[in-house]
């Protein structure tokens, strides 16, 4: 993380030093915008940074338009800029630039300051916010995927749902008292560091664009829902009858043959196998074996929701 920030902020001050030095030799009178528009443009993906500088620039066009009409009306006045603002800001609030409402404006503050909007002058403003922008999008150019990265933050997700499958194992097969809660909160905060990923590896594609991670994080994402329905369920068996060590043994089998490739056909298979042997047991005696094989039924019907997740995301892709 450190050495993330470190290199930001090193290309940050690059792309504010380069772009000032260019407009200097180029002779722009307000070169030190340049680098103000290179620092509000630069975002940590190519697709950000992309879609600021055209939301930017967008902007920017019409704020030339809005200023010269105002302008143009009341002269180079600050009721004239005051008025000018008023409309650009209701622009910028209608098409969500509310970003470019400060940077296009100081840009438009000097025609005031100038009191004239000629064409050098606009001329001279439309390089400044060019050589900005560009440098942020030049300057973003090296980001790429970092598929490796995602890899090994889904492995950690795989990992904390077998530990899961696991616990939910022990429980029914040895009848071992469990805690989820702080597995549960270790599996969200990688969920949430996966999708993180996901996202900012996404937003660096801009051709060839592949779904495949967002879409992976999702899948695990309902699969944890229905583990929390599944280990609500366990946590509430105080009888353990024989049907308990059978699906304390189909979920260790789970377990075992989870990983990111499995098709779980095999799995599923397995699975219907012991809900057609449930169904076919005498029925429970007492109320308390009644209630303790209604759950366990109820957990199998889970088990078959969480792996049919998955099966739909590899036949999806």
């Amino acid at each position: 993380m450190k050495r993330q920030m470190l290199f930001r902020s090193l290309k940050i001050a690059l792309a504010a030093v380069v772009s000032i030095l260019l407009a200097t030799k180029l002779g722009l009178l307000y070169a030190v915008s340049a680098g103000i528009v290179a620092i509000l443009s630069l975002r940590g993906t190519k697709r950000e940074t992309l879609k600021t500088a055209a939301n930017r620039g967008l902007a920017f066009l019409c704020a030339l338009v809005i200023a010269f009409l105002c302008f143009g009306v009341f002269g180079f006045t600050i009721t004239a800029f005051g008025i000018f603002l008023f409309f650009f800001a209701l622009l910028c609030f209608r098409f969500g630039w509310e970003e470019a409402l400060a940077p296009d404006a100081v840009l438009i503050s000097h025609f005031l300051i100038q009191k004239n909007m000629g064409v050098r002058l606009l001329t001279e403003e439309l390089l400044v916010f060019g050589i900005g922008a560009g440098m942020a999008i030049l300057l973003n150019l090296h980001l790429h995927r970092k598929s490796e990265r995602f890899e090994g933050l889904a492995d950690v997700v795989d990992d904390v749902i077998k530990e899961l499958l696991g616990t939910i194992s022990e429980r029914l097969i040895n009848q071992q008292t469990a805690a989820f809660e702080e597995t549960f909160e270790r599996l969200e905060s990688s969920l949430d560091a996966a999708r993180d990923c996901a996202v900012m590896n996404d937003n660096n594609a801009l051709r060839n664009r592949d779904t495949y991670e967002l879409d992976y994080v999702n899948m695990r994402r309902q699969q944890k829902v229905v583990l929390k329905e599944i280990c609500t369920h366990i946590s509430q068996l105080h009888y353990f009858p024989v049907q308990a060590m059978r699906v304390g043994e189909i979920v260790k089998t789970i377990q075992l043959d989870y990983h990111k490739t499995n098709t779980v056909e095999g799995l599923l298979a397995q699975l219907e196998g012991v809900l057609a042997e449930m169904k076919q047991e005498k029925l429970p005696v007492t109320r308390e074996e009644f209630e303790a094989r209604a759950i366990l039924f109820t957990v199998l019907l889970q088990l078959k929701s969480l792996l049919q997740i998955k099966k739909e995301f590899i036949c999806g892709r």
